[in-house]
Order: C-alpha cells, then sequence, then structure tokens
C-alpha cells in the first residue's frame, strides 16, 4: 500500500513537473525571434529624355527662359536632398517613423542617422509564416491621405513632404531585414539664373512659387492620387546649391504629389514678380524635373518712342523731362496735378495722390504706354544711391547721376531749368531745378517735389500752382 501512494506521488510530481515545462517551452514557442530592422533610401531619378518644358517667355523688356534639362540616361548624380538621398539619413537622428506590422497598429519607431530602426513596441514572432511589415516617414497613425505642405520654404516642411514609403515580407527564420523606401512624391527644381545684374539693385531672387498643382492625394499601397483642387507651393530656397547646380543665380526645389500638370511658375526678384507657365507634364512618383529659369535683365530701351535707362533697380527712368527733346531740355512746366501745359492758374488740384490712370498724371498724359510720374522715395532714391555731381551740359547746369553698381554705366541729366512762381507768366530763378513727384503734402496746397541747386539736391515741397518739370519713369 505504501508502496502504491509512493509510486502515486510520484506520478503527480512528475506530472507537474512535465506541465511545468511545457509551459516554459510553449511561452518561448509563442514570443519567437525578435524582429530587428535598418533602413535604407532609394534615389530619386531624373527622367530619360523627357526633352522641353516651357518656352520663350515675354515679359516686357525681361526675357525668361524656361525649358527642362535633356538627360541622357536615369542619373544618381542629382538626387532628393541631403537628409534623405541614397541609403543616407544623416541629418534625420530620432526622426518618429510609422512601422506597421501585420495588421497590427504602426508602431511609432525612431529612425537613427545610421539607419538603424528603434522600436517603440519591440516585436516577436509568433508565427514561421511570412508577416508583412509596412513603414512610412513622416510619421502618422495611418496612411489613407497624405499632403505636402503648401509652404515649403522652410526646410522643416519641405522634408515634412518627401513621403518615404517601404515594404516586405519577413519570417521566425529571418528576423532581421533591411527596409528600402522609396520616394512617393515626385521633385521639381526650378534652376533661375539671371544675366545682366548690374542693371538692377541685388542679385537675389527672393521666392518661386508653383501653381496650378493639387497638394493632396489619397493612398492605397503607398501609391498616390490626387485629390484636391489646384493650389500654389512655395518653394524651398536651397541656398546651398545656388553656387554648384548648373552655376544658377538661385535654387529652389519642392516636392508634390504625382499628377500631370502645366506648373505656373511665379518668380520675385528685385521687387518685381515675373511669371510664366511651363508646358504640361506628367509628374511621377521617385522622379526629379528639372526648369532652367534665365532672366535677362535688359539696362535700356524706349517706350512709346521715350528713351529708358536703369540705374540699379528695376525702375526704368526716362533720359529726358517730360516735353523735351534733347536731355539738356527743360520740358514742360506743369501745376502738380494739372493735365495742361502751365498756365497761371490760381486752382490748384486738391488731390493728394497722382496715379497713373486717375487723369492727373502728366507723364501718362503725355506720353503714354507705361510712363507715369515718380514716387517721392523713388526720387529720393537717385539722391541716396547714384553716383551725383553737379556738372554742365550744353551750357546747361545740372545734376549727372550714375549708376553705382559696378558695371553699369547708365546714367541721367537732370538739368536745372528754374520755375514759374505762382501767378508769374515768365520763368524765373534759373538757379533751381525743381521737378513734381507724385505725393502730395498734409497742407492740401502742396505737393512734393525734387529740388536741385548748385551745392546740393534733396527731396522738398512746393505750391501746386507753381510751374515745375516732370521727369518720367515706368516699372
Amino acid at each position: 500500500m505504501k508502496k502504491q501512494l509512493l509510486f502515486m506521488a510520484f506520478m503527480v510530481l512528475a506530472a507537474m513537473n512535465f506541465a511545468s515545462c511545457s509551459s516554459s517551452d510553449d511561452v518561448q514557442n509563442e514570443q519567437g525571434n525578435q524582429l530587428l530592422l535598418s533602413a535604407g533610401i532609394m534615389a530619386q531619378k531624373e527622367p530619360y529624355n523627357i526633352g522641353e518644358w516651357g518656352s520663350t517667355i515675354d515679359v516686357g523688356d525681361i526675357d525668361a527662359q524656361a525649358k527642362e534639362n535633356v538627360f541622357s540616361d536615369y542619373g544618381d548624380s542629382i538626387l532628393t536632398r541631403t537628409p534623405t538621398d541614397n541609403n543616407n539619413w544623416d541629418g534625420m537622428n530620432n526622426r518618429n517613423i510609422a512601422v506597421q506590422i501585420g495588421s497590427n497598429a504602426p508602431d511609432k519607431s525612431t529612425i537613427n542617422a545610421n539607419g538603424s530602426i528603434s522600436f517603440a513596441s519591440p516585436y516577436y514572432f509568433t508565427t514561421t509564416n511570412n508577416v508583412s511589415v509596412t513603414s512610412w516617414y513622416p510619421y502618422s497613425a495611418s496612411l489613407s491621405t497624405f499632403a505636402v505642405q503648401t509652404d515649403q520654404t522652410s526646410y522643416a516642411n519641405y522634408e515634412a513632404s518627401d513621403l518615404l514609403y517601404a515594404t516586405t515580407q519577413m519570417n521566425q527564420s529571418s528576423p532581421s531585414g533591411t527596409l528600402t523606401y522609396s520616394h512617393k512624391t515626385a521633385k521639381v527644381i526650378v534652376y533661375v539664373t539671371v544675366n545682366n545684374v548690374q542693371y538692377l539693385a541685388s542679385d537675389a531672387i527672393t521666392a518661386v512659387s508653383m501653381s496650378n498643382l493639387k497638394t493632396s492625394a489619397t493612398v492605397s499601397n503607398g501609391n498616390l492620387t490626387a485629390s484636391d483642387s489646384n493650389g500654389t507651393i512655395k518653394m524651398y530656397n536651397n541656398v546651398a546649391s545656388r553656387t554648384t547646380s548648373n552655376n544658377s543665380t538661385a535654387t529652389f526645389e519642392a516636392c508634390v504629389i504625382p499628377q500631370t500638370a502645366a506648373i505656373g511658375l511665379t518668380i520675385n526678384y528685385c521687387g518685381t514678380t515675373y511669371t510664366t507657365t511651363l508646358s504640361s507634364k506628367t509628374l511621377t512618383a521617385g522622379n526629379q524635373y528639372t526648369a532652367n529659369v534665365t532672366i535677362t535683365v535688359q539696362g535700356s530701351g524706349t517706350i512709346n518712342g521715350h528713351a529708358w535707362v536703369r540705374l540699379g533697380s528695376p525702375l526704368k527712368w526716362a533720359t529726358m523731362n517730360v516735353g523735351a527733346s534733347a536731355v539738356t531740355g527743360s520740358g514742360g512746366y506743369y501745376q502738380w496735378g494739372a493735365t495742361t501745359e502751365y498756365k497761371n492758374e490760381t486752382q490748384y488740384w486738391t488731390g493728394t495722390l497722382i496715379t497713373p490712370t486717375g487723369g492727373h498724371d502728366i507723364a501718362r498724359i503725355r506720353w503714354g504706354g507705361t510712363w507715369r510720374m515718380p514716387r517721392y522715395d523713388e526720387m529720393a532714391w537717385i539722391i541716396n544711391n547714384c553716383n551725383c555731381s553737379y556738372t554742365t551740359q550744353n551750357s546747361v547746369n545740372g545734376w549727372l547721376c550714375r549708376s553705382n553698381r559696378t558695371g553699369n554705366n547708365n546714367s541721367i541729366f537732370i538739368p536745372i531749368c528754374g520755375r514759374y512762381q505762382v501767378n508769374e507768366s515768365t520763368i524765373g530763378d534759373r538757379e533751381i531745378g525743381l521737378y513734381w513727384v507724385a505725393e502730395g503734402q498734409s497742407n492740401v496746397s502742396k505737393a512734393q517735389s525734387y529740388n536741385s541747386y548748385s551745392h546740393r539736391h534733396q527731396m522738398s515741397g512746393d505750391d501746386k500752382r507753381c510751374g515745375q518739370n516732370v521727369r518720367a519713369v515706368s516699372d
């Protein structure tokens, strides 16, 4: 009997021990090997032999050319941008990416500069079957839609517009692997080159934007389908590429949703906006498209038969006075806001600002076209930004104002021609030159003017009833 009891006790203990061992083995099998990932990135490609993009655009006296480069083959020489080029995650250390394993919720993982991925919640295989692994950057809790930033002028927004996507199959027998990410947006680069910059105050392109582009998309298996109405994207100014890419004056870049579009370009240069439209092009995910835009600045020309020069800003200055037939001629004398030459009127126009289309701009009335009277700040610009000297030309005294831009030899001569004083029928004081500008003064009977003498020239004011000269300008 004792032997039977001992035997039964032994069997119970053995069964308990076996159950314990089996339970331990089952846990090991359920947990399996840990999934370990690293990341690489495919280089963005330049499309093969895509040919002309755009044509010569007439924007007045500045000719803008836009065309797309013709490439002989796909190339990796120009990639997306430093942080996400060709297996290189430099500059993106500790960025969050989404990693979705099977049907699990995406893990908010971390990518390091060397491409290694750290999971927020480590994953262990629970089956010997293949498991799908999908990942994307920038991180989001789901990826049913995606939108590029409409303002990519900051590097952060530019980077956030570059959707990277990877998917693969992995299993317990090979738990370590590399996710190869591809670019799901397209990239547009605009190289802007300015010729004859000596005629303007700066060679800086301040902004470039693209229009006629959809900026949102639905996402299926990482593929984007444009879904919204057309919008505008402000591009990133890649200063680092300015002197290395195509020897351009400026390089602007942006990521866009894949689509077919005739992109409108708006370029802000030296206070002036220039626009052009590129021919329709299909922009494909993972590809890079390049437009070369050349702005050639003219230093001189004519409008409606009247000559002009640039002195270092976009503004065109007439080479002689309104009504004159020579650079030393006085031209007409006008009361401020009057529509005809001086008639010794006792009345005056009570307005405070002369606009080109307001019916009181004598330059527009006499010369037509785009001619207008200068504003106060534009006339003051001559004093402050040109090399001016008192001189005599053809027995006429005046101020010769030359551009101070290297390589720009343009100048204008502003003759001292006197004026008609109030209630006078003859020109008096030939040692002073007075020129109206477009602004009035707080005293409604007075207006701003440019005054010149043998020893100085300055901005001042005068009675609107006086007869003064006018020097025209054009934008």
